[in-house]
């Protein structure tokens, strides 16, 4: 069974195959995501779910890009919550858009406890 991060992952490697982990500063456009935190919901004194903060990072030269709306419309229809800020810096040039989503699921030691 895959975890939602590995799902999630996949997803958006269908919008940008050169998508990586964590890493940034090439040259061109690029696409990087990273988890950031894990947060329970509790019930009774039980955790339910996971929610996971996953950043989605595009930088591009261009300001129309495809791959940007690309990956608004793939977490859109898969009804991953997420909230949206772009911005410019005008030394490099690029437009960077930051997709902050919410990504419900469990864990990999949640994972690890079902095999």
């Amino acid at each position: 069974m895959k975890s939602s991060l590995e799902h999630f992952k996949e997803l958006l490697l269908t919008v940008d195959p050169l998508l990586t982990y964590a890493e940034g500063g090439r040259a061109g456009d690029y696409t990087t995501w990273a988890e950031s935190t894990a947060d329970d919901s509790m019930s009774d004194n039980t955790s339910e779910d996971t929610v996971w903060t996953v950043y989605v990072d595009r930088y591009t030269k261009n300001s129309k890009d495809e791959t940007a709306r690309a990956i608004k419309r793939v977490l859109n229809e898969n009804e991953i919550p997420f909230e949206y800020e772009h911005d410019y810096d005008s030394q490099t040039k690029y437009f960077h858009h930051i997709f902050k989503c919410y990504v419900e699921g469990y864990d990999d030691e949640e994972l690890n406890e079902e095999e």
